[in-house]
């Protein structure tokens, strides 16, 4: 949303879906105008003094409340005056219309809805994706759901992280603190299982390339979360079916296990929770023999070349011992033999002058 030309396209109908709602003119998102906004919470202050003074020129001038989104967005956002072209505060309110919330269909994991939701604003500037998020939270009014997809970077998430709830492959903006750990298991288990298309992944005649790989990976760390979540809530025969779905789906010979991003790790653990024992001694030594196929490689590097990609022999020893550590809590065989293992390792780059952190 960072383009004007893009936000041309989500102010139109696509398919059965309506415009987002994003009320601006052209003018006021046409490249060069309002690229970014500066953040600016040293004029709370000043705003704090005229609603003290004169609150009822203030509330003319301003609204009921200076630091609500609607008004920031009326007032100072989008004002004529130029000057006026700033967010005065570091905290936003977003007020909660929970009317709209109930008949929203969202996961209402309380009973008490919140009047407002507090936004931290930890950026010196707004730039134009941040300010058409702010508007459509805005004009939502909470009556249509506003995601994020889960491949989206922190940096745009504006803080909501804590009011997500995980539907699947997006994370829905709520009223509620949720620490953003929940998960809505029952909308995802019918997205997963029945409503998403895999696109033959497991046609072992088709080329998958890296980008495509990479979102299998995506879609196979879903299946890992919410098996977890199900395990969580006791439903262990729905956990075993999202486990044999991504197993089916998204296959070994096509996306390989050895990547942990995918949540293999994870998966094993469910498995090994179901009883299915052999299934995460399979996944796991795959991880930790890949991370050692790769740890014997970087061994062969001098010195300098090895410190070079201490980062990537981080990363590898702390897949290995994530694996490790599974096969150690679930009573897996060989689990001490390979701790040994990484323990050499450790010494081992240890002694040519790679400290790796473990993050421990």
């Amino acid at each position: 949303m960072q383009t004007d030309w893009y936000i041309d396209q989500l102010k139109r109908p696509a398919y059965e879906a309506p415009a987002a709602p994003i009320t601006w003119e052209r003018s006021e998102y046409m490249s060069g105008t309002n690229d970014y906004i500066q953040v600016q919470p040293e004029m709370k202050s000043q705003i704090d003094a005229l609603y003290r003074e004169n609150p009822e020129e203030a509330k003319r001038m301003l609204g009921d409340n200076p630091y609500e989104l609607k008004n920031i967005l009326k007032y100072w956002v989008r004002s004529k005056d130029p000057q006026m072209h700033v967010i005065p505060t570091d905290s936003i309110i977003i007020t909660v219309n929970k009317e709209n919330v109930r008949n929203s269909g969202i996961r209402m994991i309380s009973d008490s809805i919140p009047d407002y939701v507090c936004m931290k604003i930890d950026k010196s500037a707004l730039h134009k994706n941040h300010l058409m998020m702010l508007e459509m939270l805005a004009q939502s009014d909470w009556k249509r759901p506003i995601y994020y997809a889960a491949t989206v970077g922190k940096d745009l998430y504006l803080n909501l992280s804590d009011n997500f709830i995980q539907e699947g492959l997006a994370y829905r903006v709520s009223p509620f603190n949720t620490n953003g750990q929940f998960v809505d298991a029952d909308k995802m288990y019918d997205n997963i299982m029945n409503k998403f298309r895999y696109g033959n992944i497991s046609d072992p005649s088709l080329y998958l390339d890296q980008t495509v790989r990479g979102m299998c990976l995506t879609h196979r760390r879903m299946f890992s979360v919410l098996a977890d979540e199900l395990i969580r809530r006791g439903d262990k025969e729905r956990a075993l079916k999202v486990l044999e779905k991504g197993e089916k789906e998204i296959p070994d010979y096509a996306v390989s296990y050895t990547q942990n991003i995918g949540g293999t790790t994870e998966i094993a653990r469910a498995w090994s929770q179901l009883g299915k024992k052999d299934k995460a001694v399979k996944l796991l030594t795959k991880v930790v023999e890949s991370s050692k196929q790769y740890l014997d490689w970087y061994m062969l590097y001098s010195s300098n070349s090895l410190s070079s990609n201490a980062y990537e022999c981080s990363v590898r020893l702390t897949e290995m011992l994530t694996a490790i550590n599974i096969m150690r809590k679930e009573g897996l065989p060989n689990a001490e033999k390979y701790m040994a293992e990484a323990e050499q390792y450790y010494a081992a780059l240890n002694a040519k002058g790679v400290n790796i952190n473990l993050g421990n």
